[in-house]
């Protein structure tokens, strides 16, 4: 199942928001990079990093049934970074949250790529992050803001809804990536082309674009897709 991320205005260039975050985890200290889980014992809800005045804060939410050096066991549901730690009810969340991975209760079992991409942002190692993607592919939410995104070795979906601002998608794979757009404002392809102009590499509707960066093809229908909701995408 691929990874769903909503990027925010703070992660509006996916990749260097992670490398930036990912730079910061030794500035958290020791035993502060590391994190802890909540509950202490197990089974365990959340696992989390930073504290309620870090800049670099993460909070991972699931239903984990055990945890054995660097292995986590269970189902995961999201994944959050941000700014500051709240406590409520016995759990806590980001304050401001910039940027969230939704894993849609994804079933964990030890030594998979998944630990590995929780260990990413304990190490401070961002291949790890980056291996998880190209392993499971993604569903990149964009914003209103001037997002720049990134393809990697797996499908990848770049969803955009009306009014998406000036965007870069970095490494996109013709055959293999998709533009998605939301089928409650273009219902369909023929709809969306009567209205927006798609020449090369770059898809211009008033005054926003999307350009894919390095891309030598020349955008056609195969190259997007129209949902609703990009949580109901692959």
């Amino acid at each position: 199942m691929s990874l769903l991320i909503y990027t925010t205005d703070a992660s509006a260039d996916l990749v260097d928001y992670i490398d930036s975050y990912i730079a910061a985890v030794p500035s958290l200290g020791t035993p502060g990079r590391y994190g802890s889980f909540n509950p202490t014992t197990a089974p365990y809800d959340q696992w989390y990093q930073g504290n309620n005045s870090s800049a670099y804060t993460a909070v991972l939410d699931g239903d984990f049934t055990s945890y054995t050096q660097g292995n986590l066991t269970g189902t995961a549901d999201t994944f959050e970074f941000g700014y500051g730690l709240t406590s409520s009810g016995g759990l806590y969340s980001v304050t401001e949250v910039e940027l969230t991975f939704d894993f849609r209760d994804l079933n964990v079992n030890p030594q998979d790529s998944f630990d590995y991409l929780v260990y990413g942002f304990v190490s401070a190692n961002s291949s790890y992050v980056y291996d998880y993607f190209d392993d499971v592919g993604t569903i990149q939410v964009g914003t209103s803001a001037n997002n720049t995104l990134a393809g990697f070795d797996s499908t990848d979906y770049f969803y955009f809804e009306a009014n998406w601002g000036t965007d870069v998608i970095n490494d996109f794979t013709d055959g293999e990536d998709y533009i998605v757009l939301d089928s409650d404002v273009w219902a369909n392809f023929a709809a969306f082309d009567a209205v927006a102009d798609i020449s090369g590499n770059t898809v211009t509707l008033g005054g926003n674009t999307i350009t894919l960066a390095g891309f030598a093809g020349s955008l056609t229908s195969a190259d997007f897709q129209f949902v609703a909701d990009p949580s109901t995408i692959a």
